[in-house]
């Protein structure tokens, strides 16, 4: 299946916030927010802000794609 829209994650800012999220992710702003309330997501709060630094969030996504079983 082809995918439109990809973007490298060298282009990504190095902080990225719930709609980068949701946007890399392709899932709704409910389902975004629900990952930076989980105990193991590596979120930051600055100023009130759910926020993930990129290298922390892509190895997350990892260790959650090991644990699926993939």
């Amino acid at each position: 299946m082809k995918r439109k829209n990809r973007i490298s994650p060298s282009k990504l800012p190095i902080i990225l916030n719930v709609q980068d999220i949701k946007y890399l992710l392709r899932i709704g702003e409910s389902a975004a927010r629900s990952l930076f309330k989980r105990e193991d997501f590596p979120k930051l709060e600055i100023m009130k802000r759910d926020l993930v630094l990129k290298d922390s969030f892509f190895e997350w996504l990892e260790k959650e794609d090991e644990k699926n079983g993939r």
